[in-house]
């Protein structure tokens, strides 16, 4: 079953979609270009994924400011102004390649993630856009832009990379600047709105008050989700790469492979949480989790990298995109910016620290040992699934 384009605000969805598929498009590249730069400008092979790792603690930090800002100036300013910010440090990164500077590199592409930040609070956007019972739908159509991301970021990267006469993969970050400055000129549609049918609450109580279980296990459920993604995926481009000695373009295909499988599911993924809840949804993507790292177990050909990041990226979509709405359907009024950044914030450090100790892992102890090391994240969130849950959305 396809979704329908929810009603309440469609020019807002139909800005936030464009828009994401352009800003969005800078992450795969970044997958796929700035572990083969890290790799190029540094010779220790531990650090060759930093650079994708910085852009992952760049989201981190950029989280909660991100809520702050759009609390004060509203969603609007906020993201025109992150969209511009991304440019200017996609400028930097490509000077950085320019003159080989390894941690200035490393400096441009942390700075690079906190546009990220921005761009994740679009899912949010869009559910406050319509009304709370089409909130999934929202969710799941704006995640489809994904599709296209995964497509245009990695293939304008790619062409890119050895254009002209400048030095190599150089051309890739200067094309992510003009994504980035198409994207907030595209948000200069968007039009700051009000929470659609949501009763109001005041945000004067306790953060900790908010925590209720619901809460927690969608915010587990995010960090499980990017946690294990960013751990495996990270890791993908240089087990292909440099291990197996896959050339450029077969690399590019998994990743783009794996990105679409990331957001493709989401043309069924809101009628399964109508359908089933937010609880089955959100079980179905650690199984399937799990069955992605079965897969990368049982062998070491093309076809096992290729198949197990893709039941990867199908499991991370039942997983986020139910744990969002989920977490959406728990706190409404001005105490939702303050969970919103709080759920983001601690999902974005763990997939900060994946990203970190992927190359780590992958050099000190090899593929098949990065792969079980997902399995206990998998399994201490569905722990959780022990404890009934008694608020979830219909």
């Amino acid at each position: 079953m396809v979704i329908s384009v929810p009603t309440a605000t469609p020019s807002n969805l139909v800005v936030l979609f464009f828009s994401q598929c352009l800003a969005l498009s800078t992450v795969p590249a970044i997958v796929l270009i700035a572990g083969l730069v890290g790799a190029r400008l540094n010779e220790t092979a531990a650090l060759a994924t930093l650079p994708v790792a910085a852009s992952v603690v760049g989201t981190a930090l950029g989280t909660v400011p991100a809520a702050m800002v759009m609390r004060r100036w509203g969603r609007r300013a906020g993201f025109i102004g992150a969209m511009v910010a991304g440019s200017l440090f996609s400028m930097a990164a490509a000077i950085a390649i320019l003159i080989s500077h390894f941690w200035l590199f490393c400096l441009a592409i942390l700075l690079m993630g906190i546009p990220v930040a921005f761009v994740q609070q679009f899912r949010f956007a869009a559910a406050e856009s319509v009304s709370p019972d089409r909130a999934g739908q929202a969710i799941s159509l704006l995640m489809l832009s994904g599709m296209v991301a995964a497509w245009l970021g990695p293939e304008l990267a790619t062409l890119a990379a050895e254009s002209g006469e400048l030095p190599l993969y150089s051309g890739s970050f200067l094309v992510m600047a003009i994504l980035y400055l198409m994207a907030a000129a595209t948000l200069f549609g968007y039009r700051n709105t009000g929470e659609h049918g949501r009763q109001v609450t005041s945000g004067g109580g306790s953060l900790f008050g908010l925590l209720t279980f619901p809460v927690v296990l969608a915010i587990a459920g995010g960090m499980a989700a990017y946690g294990v993604m960013s751990l495996v995926m990270t890791a993908t481009p240089l087990e292909l790469h440099h291990g197996h000695g896959y050339s450029l373009q077969a690399t590019k295909v998994v990743i783009q492979s794996h990105i679409v499988a990331m957001y493709l599911p989401s043309l069924i993924t809101g009628w399964l949480i109508g359908r089933f809840g937010c609880r089955r949804v959100m079980g179905a993507g650690l199984i399937t989790l799990c069955i992605s790292a079965a897969i990368a177990l049982s062998g070491s050909s093309y076809d096992h990298f290729w198949l197990a990041l893709i039941a990867l990226g199908v499991g991370w979509n039942f997983l986020f995109v139910s744990s969002t709405t989920l977490l959406m359907a728990q706190v409404s009024g001005p105490d939702r910016f303050r969970i919103q950044a709080l759920n983001d914030f601690i999902v974005f450090s763990i997939q900060a620290l994946a990203a970190v100790g992927a190359g780590w892992v992958l050099a000190g102890f090899g593929w098949s040992i990065l792969q079980w090391l997902t399995l206990p994240v998998i399994a201490s969130v569905m722990l959780l699934f022990l404890r009934p849950i008694s608020a979830q959305p219909s």
